[in-house]
């Protein structure tokens, strides 16, 4: 049986977890990320802190109920921490999670997708929405780099060149529910971008976890095509008058926070 420990935070595990709870959903290798801030062994823990943050966060600002897990003899354990006493619906969660370790679904990803929304919808659509907005903000500027991208780009869309990792992951889904297909790398940028800013609203529902399995790999899939990290490398150097040189960093940023959930996926692996 797995060990789970609750524990009221004293005042230093309590000052690591601030740190690890203003920067959760965060990709610990990004540029913005306050990892020179951590120690060695919160670092290595921030991997699975952010992982079960998703499936135990209430949705109030800061409010992250488990630190850090780890094997041990007795099991797998979960350290619980928050700024009052734990709650019989924080041990419900960590144990539900524990469950799910233990026993994945064959579609991991496609099987977290319940759980997260039934324990996580507040900071779901959250994020949804605020990638949305950033989309919209710089959509201009953004197809008008990929017209002039395409022009020397394959003509072949999700070719292992230009979408790796979950972009094939992506065109089954759209051939599986019907999608018009899609032909040729513009015409597939500008679907994922149309994805990226719809801001559907979430439910506790198949067809909604359909739709945010649809935008988490639509954010996956153009933050690692050979566009973006091109288009990163420019907006890097680049400073975009009306847009704001902040807008595509934060863009880039929250692209990584929806990216965050196919970690539950990498874990389970």
């Amino acid at each position: 049986m797995p060990m789970i420990s609750l524990r009221i935070p004293q005042k230093g595990h309590s000052e690591r977890l601030r740190m690890l709870a203003a920067s959760r959903f965060k990709n610990p290798e990004s540029e913005s990320t306050n990892k020179h801030h951590r120690s060695d062994n919160t670092h290595h823990d921030m991997k699975h802190l952010e992982t079960i943050a998703l499936y135990m966060v209430t949705g109030a600002p800061g409010d992250v109920v488990a630190s850090a897990f780890k094997k041990t003899e007795s099991g797998l354990g979960i350290v619980l921490a928050k700024n009052d006493k734990a709650s019989d619906k924080d041990k419900e969660y960590a144990c539900c999670f524990l469950r799910y370790l233990e026993n994945p679904s064959d579609e991991a990803f496609l099987g977290s997708l319940p759980l997260l929304t039934s324990h996580s919808l507040k900071n779901l659509q959250y994020h949804v929405n605020k990638v949305g907005d950033l989309t919209t903000m710089i959509c201009k500027k953004l197809d008008a780099k990929i017209e002039s991208y395409v022009e020397s780009s394959s003509d072949h869309f999700l070719d292992e060149e230009e979408f790796p990792g979950h972009g094939q992951d992506l065109k089954k889904l759209w051939l599986r529910t019907g999608a018009t297909r899609v032909s040729g790398v513009k015409q597939g940028l500008f679907k994922i971008l149309d994805i990226c800013r719809s801001k559907p609203e979430l439910a506790q529902n198949s067809a909604s976890h359909r739709v945010l399995q649809e935008l988490i790999l639509a954010a996956s899939v153009f933050k690692d095509s050979s566009f973006s990290i091109c288009l990163q490398s420019l907006t890097s150097e680049q400073r975009f008058h009306k847009s704001g040189p902040e807008l595509f960093p934060k863009f880039w940023r929250n692209l990584d926070k929806l990216r965050q959930y196919l970690r539950i996926e990498s874990l389970i692996q």
